[in-house]
């Protein structure tokens, strides 16, 4: 009898462990508290949670055997944003160097970059393609001569390469659609680089001086589509002070604005002087007068009692210094040493929109393009190495970028992280901008014109810049939309 009391026991025991073996699940479908006696074991199906794939799973599993997959790059300063030598303990750097290395182990590929100076590209390229020299499988180059090159002959079509998919968020669609016209795209930005983005524009607000201000730092604005050209200058009021006590503002005092007067393809974040019909052709057929309205906004804040234009290239000094409330500026100033390790406490702010009608905030940018030459032996294993770089640069790099501009002594908000994947996936380019150069006057520099010599009269200046615009948009035209099938 003993015996049987023990073995009931022992039984009435095991009851829970069993519990938990079957499930652990109760009555009312919760999960039982797990005994010290057995370790709960989860029998469900729920598929494990897995992190997204770094290299688009869209992409074929290839072996390339090896194929050094070099990219030409216009200076060091784009092939240090796709190729390291190394790891060395710095993020953005291990981070391309970990990218490639997924790319390199997945196709079997090299990953290279080759520096070139821009003044020899033009005849590099067309020395390749002549003697059908497929050494270089993309080609970077300044975004200018760049797009004067695309009406050569000389580059693929990227629009006919399946396995590049412009709809993704590694190829920037308000830049990338800015190149494609009548289904013809010949040059790309993407994520194979982080360039475009490190040279997105924005604008820094000082905490402090904004709470001395009594100005709430406007994010909220930003989420509800409600931040303004108009709102940054009625926030820029009032912040204007003599710190020097001389009676006379200069770079020595403090501002509600600071910025340099050449900003580069800013107005392309509110209109593209190059306008489509409804057969996709370019034309000048655009807002003139908002055009008009832009300059004279600009004017009028930047040289107003209340901005400080100190210089045609940017400058970190009035910033750093606490003499901006905020500052215009690229996000690679985030990065740099001099802001990480100062006493600021800054947010991030997009390019305002024009009005609370506009859409999106455009993150209008200037960049390092990308091209597959015509003399490309395998264009397809081009663009299954470019879409997986892309793709791994977007996953991979760009977080990585994020996370240096916001390792601060201040660590910025939430907030600001929010405002960089705005920025991130907003970066336009003015094709309107890319017809021209330095030392140029095209309508895609009136802003930046406008801002070098503080002009307020516009009318005459667009009369006089349209008969030489109209040129460049025919042959434009005359290029895209002329029967390539002869050739």
């Amino acid at each position: 009898m003993k015996k049987l009391l023990c073995l009931l026991l022992a039984a009435l025991m095991l009851l829970p462990a069993l519990g938990c073996a079957s499930g652990g699940k109760t009555d009312a479908g919760t999960t039982a508290a797990p005994t010290t006696t057995a370790a709960p074991v989860d029998t469900t199906t729920a598929a494990p949670e897995t992190e997204p794939p770094i290299i688009s799973a869209a992409l074929p599993d290839e072996n390339y055997e090896g194929y050094n997959f070099v990219i030409a790059c216009y200076d060091q300063t784009v092939g240090g944003t796709i190729w390291v030598e190394e790891e060395i303990g710095e993020t953005i750097n291990d981070a391309i160097y970990d990218r490639n290395r997924l790319v390199e182990e997945r196709f079997n590929v090299s990953v290279m970059a080759e520096t070139l100076p821009n003044s020899g590209l033009e005849n590099g390229v067309r020395q390749a393609v002549a003697a059908s020299d497929d050494t270089y499988a993309l080609v970077s180059g300044h975004d200018c001569t760049l797009w004067s090159m695309t009406m050569g002959g000389n580059f693929l079509n990227l629009r006919d390469l399946k396995e590049m998919d412009f709809s993704q968020p590694w190829y920037p669609a308000y830049a990338n659609n800015t190149y494609a016209i009548n289904n013809r795209q010949y040059m790309f930005t993407g994520y194979v680089s982080y360039l475009a983005l490190s040279w997105a524009p924005c604008f820094l607000v000082n905490k402090a001086l904004a709470a001395d201000n009594g100005i709430t730092i406007p994010y909220q604005e930003v989420f509800d589509g409600k931040w303004t050209l108009d709102r940054l200058a009625e926030l820029t009021e009032g912040v204007n002070s003599d710190l020097n006590g001389d009676g006379r503002m200069d770079d020595f005092d403090r501002y509600g604005l600071a910025l340099n007067y050449k900003l580069y393809s800013f107005q392309g974040a509110y209109l593209d002087c190059y306008s489509r019909d409804a057969e996709g052709r370019v034309t000048l057929d655009f807002d003139k007068e908002k055009l008009v309205s832009l300059a004279e906004k600009v004017v009028a804040i930047a040289y107003g009692p209340y901005g400080y234009v100190y210089g045609a290239e940017p400058s970190d000094k009035m910033f750093l210094n606490n003499q901006s409330l905020f500052h215009y500026v690229k996000i690679q100033f985030m990065t740099s040493t001099e802001l990480r390790e100062s006493d600021i406490e800054y947010g991030i702010l997009p390019i305002p929109k024009w009005d609370e009608a506009q859409q999106d905030y455009v993150s209008s940018t200037s960049d390092r393009q990308f091209v597959i030459l015509t003399s490309n032996s395998n264009p397809t294993r081009t663009a299954v190495i470019t879409e997986a770089l892309a793709s791994a640069g977007y996953n991979r790099v760009r977080e990585s970028y994020f996370d240096v501009a916001l390792q601060t002594k201040f660590v910025p908000d939430r907030e600001s992280r929010e405002v960089l994947d705005i920025i991130s996936n907003t970066l336009s380019v003015d094709l309107s901008f890319l017809n021209t150069s330095a030392g140029t006057s095209g309508l895609g520099r009136v802003v930046m014109l406008a801002l070098s010599n503080g002009k307020t009269e516009f009318g005459s200046l667009f009369a006089k810049l349209i008969p030489s615009e109209q040129k460049t948009v025919d042959k434009i035209n005359a290029y895209y939309f002329k029967d390539l099938s002869a050739n």
